[in-house]
């Protein structure tokens, strides 16, 4: 299974965020890491880049992260078919849970 890793960062941080993403970029556990989006994109209440990594790197990848994350919010999902299932019930936070824009996965 693949997850999808979310770190959050608002306009006071976003320098943080930068350097926290050139770091992932370099760790074995990241398959691909996504855009720097610089505005609020699907349910994400805030900026947020993304970074994709499998079952087997995600322990270790959490535990790194937990470690640099810089007081950043990071949300971790599942890549399944129910999206609201994924970003809700089998999603999990390290810092604190941001209310997310979950109407946009009702049909």
């Amino acid at each position: 299974m693949q997850y999808h890793v979310h770190i959050y960062f608002a306009d006071e941080t976003e320098p943080e965020a930068w350097s926290l993403r050139g770091q992932l970029e370099s760790r074995p556990e990241v398959q691909a890491l996504g855009r720097f989006h610089t505005k609020p994109v699907g349910p994400h209440p805030c900026r947020q880049f993304q970074l994709l990594t499998d079952e087997e790197h995600l322990p270790s990848l959490i535990a790194w992260l937990e470690a640099n994350r810089r007081g950043l919010n990071v949300l971790i999902h599942p890549v399944i078919d129910d999206d609201y299932e994924a970003h809700t019930t089998e999603a999990s936070w390290l810092g604190t849970p941001q209310i997310l824009r979950l109407e946009i996965f009702k049909d």
